[in-house]
């Protein structure tokens, strides 16, 4: 596997999360499965972000990744190898408005006891071609004195993603598999910095487009890597 990462901080006030100040980074991920494993397969992601300063204090934020698992010995892929999407936290993965892994292709499954399941039916199949968008305004919130918490920011947001299940086996191609599992959601939120740990975030989000086995969640806690 091989992984490269590359930032441009502009202001050196700037911090891991949405951020407090310009900066720029991309990060990309290849990994290559073949002999004397019994898997054969080229998975490759990449994750580009981008702060840009407005007037008035605000910020505009950007963040987008994409992501393709190629199989080479014409099986199925596997399960632990796919990209998943939905959640609070994370960074690829993060998709707020559905729950963990609560976007993409599904399949049933069956509870040891039903009456426990909680209403738990399906589990997520996860995608062999993911795409994730993300963007946000934002601006300092202001906070009492004796509150100890510093550069915390006030945000409008939306995002829209996709993932698909063996995109190469359908017609169409790649970017038409993608683009008939889009989805997209909403939302407003509060982002707190922990330094050097990305930033807390509290949101209330609205699912724009879904599909009907999709795990939907309006509040959210989550941690932005």
């Amino acid at each position: 596997s091989f992984s490269r990462r590359w930032r441009d901080a502009q202001d050196s006030s700037a911090v891991s999360g949405l951020g407090t100040g310009p900066s720029s980074q991309v990060v990309s991920n290849v990994e290559v499965a073949c002999v004397p494993g019994d898997v054969r397969f080229i998975r490759g992601d990449m994750q580009v972000g981008a702060t840009r300063s407005l007037p008035y204090g605000l910020l505009w934020h950007v963040l987008g990744a994409g992501g393709v698992l190629l199989p080479l010995d014409g099986q199925p892929t596997c399960l632990q190898d796919r990209f998943f999407l939905g959640g609070s936290s994370g960074s690829t993965t993060m998709f707020k408005g559905f729950k963990h892994r609560g976007v993409g292709p599904m399949g049933t499954c069956q509870p040891r006891n039903a009456k426990k399941s909680g209403g738990h039916l399906y589990d997520a199949l996860g995608g062999d071609a993911m795409l994730n968008a993300f963007t946000a305004v934002s601006a300092p919130l202001w906070l009492p004195d004796g509150i100890p918490v510093v550069d915390a920011r006030l945000f409008a947001f939306g995002a829209l993603g996709s993932l698909v299940l063996a995109p190469f086996s359908r017609g169409g191609g790649i970017l038409d598999s993608l683009r008939r599992g889009a989805r997209a959601s909403v939302g407003v939120g509060v982002g707190i910095p922990l330094s050097g740990m990305g930033a807390l975030e509290f949101t209330l989000t609205h699912p724009v487009w879904t599909q009907c086995l999709d795990n939907r969640q309006h509040w959210q806690v989550g941690l932005r890597l």
